[in-house]
Parts: structure tokens; sequence; C-alpha cells
């Protein structure tokens, strides 16, 4: 995936987790329903910054990772497969996907 645009704000050079970005697809796996350079919408998940909790641990990924984004707050996949961060602060996550931590 590529990020081509941050929203909220015109300056913005980068995204915190639990902010909307719009990407480019740029690998897909052959059973996948997406495409190649297809656009679409996501809510950044995960990121490889660290991130501190207010009880003083921190937490940290390999990678960052997002949720593709059909229409609002309607996902495309059906559940998170690795623990994704608290920050995210939406009510209808929570409910949706019982993985973030």
């Amino acid at each position: 995936m590529r990020t081509f645009h941050l929203y909220k704000g015109f300056s913005r050079k980068t995204s915190k987790v639990g902010n909307f970005i719009k990407i480019s697809i740029r690998s897909v796996k052959p059973e996948a329903f997406l495409k190649k350079k297809q656009k679409s919408l996501a809510l950044f998940v995960r990121s490889k910054y660290l991130s501190s909790k207010n009880d003083g641990s921190i937490l940290f990924y390999r990678e960052n990772s997002c949720l593709l984004i059909k229409r609002k707050l309607v996902f495309r996949s059906k559940d998170v497969t690795d623990p994704a961060d608290y920050k995210i602060r939406r009510k209808k996550l929570f409910f949706k996907f019982p993985g973030i931590l």
C-alpha cells in the first residue's frame, strides 16, 4: 500500500493511529477481491513508531497496517488477525473486532 492523502488538514505530513488515509494498493494475493492500482479509503491501525499507554507500557509493531473501508465505517475485512492499538477510540471497532488491545 502507498499512502497519498492524509485527511484532517491541508499541510499534514504524518498520520497517527486512528486517522483516515487514502491509499493505492500495490500488491495483492491471487484470491483477493482487490485489484492492483485500486484506490481506497483506510483507517490507520498499527504504527512502526513507539506509542505509550497511560500505565507506562510501550507498544510498537514491525510494520504499519490499516483497515480498508467501503464507505463511512463499513469495513471490507471481517476480522483483525493481529492486535491493534487501543488509540483508535471508535466504539464500532471495539464491538466489531475483539482483537484490539
